[in-house]
């Protein structure tokens, strides 16, 4: 097909049809991800709908599936890493999630990690003291996620840096419900405005987006601002453990 000619309006219309042939996820799961009805995602993608995706729905639906700013808004050839990932498969993967991946542990050894795949072991806790006053990261080896080298190539992580965490709190939804399972690169620490990150605050594993204010300030806003309104901390009172690059929505 030729895109030359195309609005972005309607490369937009494109690129949600793809993302949710791609996400594997019904219509209603796809709808609740990006928090709007089912019916309203018909709408747009209806064969005669003038109903359009406007900029701050098109910026929504690239943060619910983690896509860069402007995703939305130029053509892409997704099909062959899609592909890729969904080779990735085993009989018991969990479904309705983002790429491939499967949980799993040691005690399970007839499935082993494929030649395409990395185990991330999981964020077990923050101990109380590392011997010197401070905290420390402990990850939990027996459990791990099974996850596409592909990914942590197209996201510039390295694998000894990547740990996941499972979300405990609603502070993030509906973005991010609790449960969600998310891939932390633990060596982008400095702050990216409006970024996820996982902070160590007095002992306590906390997400948010970040944001550097004057004065040796930080800022952590949650999605859920009606229960959880901004905070401002002292730098020096939270300990930055890694940027989020990846989550899976598990139901």
């Amino acid at each position: 097909m030729n895109y030359v000619n195309l609005t972005v309006k309607e490369i937009r219309k494109i690129n949600l049809s793809d993302l949710l042939r791609q996400s594997g996820l019904s219509k209603t799961k796809f709808a609740e991800r990006i928090d709007t009805a089912p019916s309203y995602i018909s709408q747009i993608l209806g064969s005669r709908s003038k109903r359009e995706i406007g900029d701050a729905f098109a910026r929504k639906i690239e943060l619910s599936f983690q896509k860069p700013k402007g995703w939305m808004d130029g053509m892409h050839d997704d099909r062959a890493s899609h592909q890729e990932s969904s080779s990735c498969f085993v009989p018991h993967a969990i479904p309705d999630s983002i790429g491939a991946f499967e949980a799993w542990n040691d005690l399970t050894p007839h499935r082993k990690v494929a030649e395409l795949d990395v185990a991330i072991p999981f964020l077990k806790g923050i101990e109380a003291s590392d011997g010197n006053g401070g905290t420390r990261i402990s990850k939990c080896h027996d459990q791990k996620l099974r996850l596409a080298k592909s990914i942590l190539n197209r996201a510039a992580v390295v694998e000894q840096n990547a740990f996941c965490i499972t979300i405990t709190s609603n502070n993030m939804e509906p973005v991010l419900p609790k449960g969600s399972v998310l891939v932390i690169d633990s060596s982008l620490t400095c702050i990216q405005d409006g970024d996820i990150y996982v902070i160590d605050h007095s002992g306590l594993l906390r997400v948010g987006c970040l944001y550097e204010l004057p004065l040796g300030e930080v800022r952590l806003r949650s999605y859920n601002s009606a229960e959880w309104p901004d905070e401002l901390f002292n730098a020096n009172v939270i300990r930055i453990l890694g940027r989020v690059f990846w989550w899976s929505v598990w139901r």
